[in-house]
């Protein structure tokens, strides 16, 4: 493994170093990898965004149908029947930013998320 090389930390984007422990088999060297990463969140981008909760979403369904969000955050759409999931709204009109992820810097819930900081 290459010796670190020390690289100076971005004073203005409040940057850390973090340590991420590699893979390896039980007899291996331990490995692992620095790097930096802004500890601030950096700010929305302008623009409305226009995405509804899951609560909101789900007056839009009939009876037979419900909405879940997923670990991602994305939506999917299930029927109670049992019938095929999909990323799509039932109705084909629905406007897909009224449901879809945003971009990245505009997503509210787009927050730093590690392991562990010490």
């Amino acid at each position: 493994m290459a010796p670190y090389e020390y690289a100076q930390l971005e004073r203005e984007n409040e940057e850390i170093r973090l340590l991420s422990l590699m893979p390896g088999a039980r007899d291996d060297d331990i490995s692992i990898r620095i790097f930096h990463v802004p500890l601030i969140i950096p700010p929305r981008q302008t623009g409305e965004i226009k995405r509804l909760s899951l609560e909101q979403l789900q007056e839009t369904l009939s009876d037979g149908m419900y909405v879940m969000k997923t670990i991602d955050g994305r939506y999917i759409f299930k029927h109670r029947s049992g019938n095929a999931n999909s990323w799509d709204h039932p109705d084909p009109t629905f406007d897909r930013a009224l449901y879809d992820l945003p971009k990245h810097g505009d997503f509210l819930e787009n927050k730093p998320q590690y392991e562990a900081l010490s």
